[in-house]
This record gives C-alpha cells, sequence and structure tokens, in this order.
C-alpha cells in the first residue's frame, strides 16, 4: 500500500486493501481486516472504480459485514495475461502475443473490451492503423456504460496514441484529455504523465522543448530517460523500436552537449528550476 501510494497508482488502492483482508482474517485479526475491507470501498467509492467497490463487497461479505454483489466475477485473482501480451507488444514479439491472445476469455463487456484493445495494440505493431483504429473504437462502444474508467482510458490513450503517429494531432490530443482526465481522478500518476507526454508530442500543448532545441518526440525520451526509465521501457511507453530510443538520446546528446543520462536528467532539473 505504501509503495501504491508512493509511486503514484492510487488507483491500485482498493484490490491492495482488500489483499489484506485473507491472511489478517486467517489470524484472526478481525478488526484490521475489517478495516482494510471498509477502506477499499471507501477509497473505490471516491473514485468511482466500480471493480475497486466489487472487491471491497465481496471482502466484507467473507467477514460477515455484508452481502455479495449478485453476478460478481471473481476480482481476486487478476488476470496476468492481458499486461503479458501488453509486454510481448512492446518487446516485438508479436507472435506470441497474438497466441495469447487467442486464447483470452472474451466473456462480458470488459472482457471483450480489453480483448479489442489488445488486438488494436498489436495491429498498431503491425503497422497496421485503420484496422487497429476500429479495435480501438469497437472497445470504447465495448465499455459504454459498463463503469470500467480505467479501462476505457486505456483505450483512449493507446488510440490517441495511434492518431497522433498518423498525423491527426487534434483527434488524437481530444482522445488524449479525456485519458488524462480519468486517470487523474483514479489517481494513476504514471498514466497521466503518459497522456502528458503524447500530449506535448502533439504539437499542441505549450511546448516545453524550445529552450533546449528538441523536438516534441526527442523532449519526451529526455523526460523518460531523467525519470529512470531503461531504453525498453521507454520505447514501451512511447511505441516506438528500442533503436529509435537509441536514435533519440544521441541526437538529444549531440544538442545539449552532454554525454550521459546523469548530465540529461540535471538539464531537465534546471529548466523546470528556472521555469
Amino acid at each position: 500500500l505504501a509503495e501504491a501510494e508512493g509511486l503514484g497508482q492510487r488507483w491500485l488502492l482498493p484490490t491492495l486493501h482488500v489483499a489484506c483482508v485473507a491472511p489478517l482474517a486467517a489470524l484472526g485479526e478481525h478488526e484490521r481486516a475489517l478495516a482494510h475491507a471498509t477502506a477499499a470501498r471507501a477509497v473505490a467509492r471516491c473514485q468511482r472504480n466500480v471493480m475497486g467497490e466489487t472487491q471491497a463487497d465481496l471482502a466484507l461479505a467473507l467477514l460477515g459485514a455484508g452481502a455479495a454483489p449478485a453476478g460478481a466475477d471473481d476480482p481476486f485473482v487478476p488476470d496476468h495475461r492481458p499486461q503479458l501480451i501488453e509486454t510481448l507488444v512492446a518487446e516485438g514479439r508479436l507472435e506470441e502475443a497474438e497466441t495469447e491472445l487467442a486464447v483470452l476469455p472474451g466473456d462480458g463487456a470488459r472482457a471483450r473490451a480489453r480483448r479489442a484493445r489488445l488486438t488494436g495494440l498489436v495491429l498498431a505493431a503491425r503497422n497496421v492503423p485503420a484496422r487497429a483504429e476500429e479495435s480501438f473504437t469497437a472497445a470504447l462502444g465495448l465499455l459504454e456504460g459498463a463503469a470500467c474508467p480505467l479501462e476505457e482510458a486505456r483505450v483512449l490513450l493507446d488510440l490517441g496514441r495511434l492518431q497522433r503517429r498518423t498525423g491527426r494531432r487534434r483527434a488524437a490530443a481530444a482522445r488524449l484529455r479525456a485519458a488524462e482526465a480519468i486517470f487523474a481522478r483514479l489517481g494513476a500518476r504514471p498514466l497521466v504523465a503518459a497522456c502528458a507526454q503524447e500530449l506535448e508530442a502533439c504539437g499542441l500543448e505549450p511546448p516545453g522543448t524550445v529552450r533546449l532545441g528538441l523536438t516534441p518526440q526527442e523532449y519526451s525520451t529526455a523526460r523518460l530517460v531523467s525519470s529512470g526509465l531503461t531504453n525498453r521501457q521507454i520505447a514501451r511507453e512511447l511505441l516506438i523500436s528500442v533503436k529509435t530510443v537509441e536514435y533519440h538520446i544521441g541526437k538529444i546528446y549531440t544538442k545539449l552537449g552532454i554525454g550521459s543520462r546523469v548530465a540529461l536528467a540535471a538539464k531537465l532539473a534546471e529548466l523546470e528550476e528556472s521555469a
């Protein structure tokens, strides 16, 4: 819980509070278990996080403090496969991603929407933007009224990235701003930052690159480098190849007259202090 707070991942708090319930209950620490379940429900309601509320209600039911929600999935065991597919796509292992995608469950609107979003990521990586956009749009349609804000915002972010890469900057900015607002409400700070980087790369936001003489893409790369991400992680965030990241870093070093990641972080810190 402390790590999630410190890393700006507050959207995870309901799930993490619920994860504390079973071991405490097993130890007979009923009051502490109940406190975590109650905290999970309070945070989830504040975030309008329906999945989190379902988890909390199930935990409260297990503690005899409420009724289990009707027709609930089993939210205590999250499926690792969607994240695995995203990782495989980011690493360019598209055949493996498609193999995992083929066996991903697709029951229910939320599951079908997740499947459509992941299909869009694979298609975008295969440079089939029209079909990728169809998949992302289908995912948004499935999420209408489904009360899955995190999944909706992820689709909006992916669609915004795709539209920016295909030259539709204004359309991309609209999607990215919508995603940014949802992530901010959920307390998902790293995803808010990802939206901000994409918006800056659209070239429609107030420029943060002029004083450094960098392009928007170079500036986005520089910010990720200074935050401690590896080249592979940066490639995943920006939906570009590792070689492209290396090319951008080389250009950044040349333009700024530096030769290390530490020096780059210092340059950006200096820019922010004087802004």
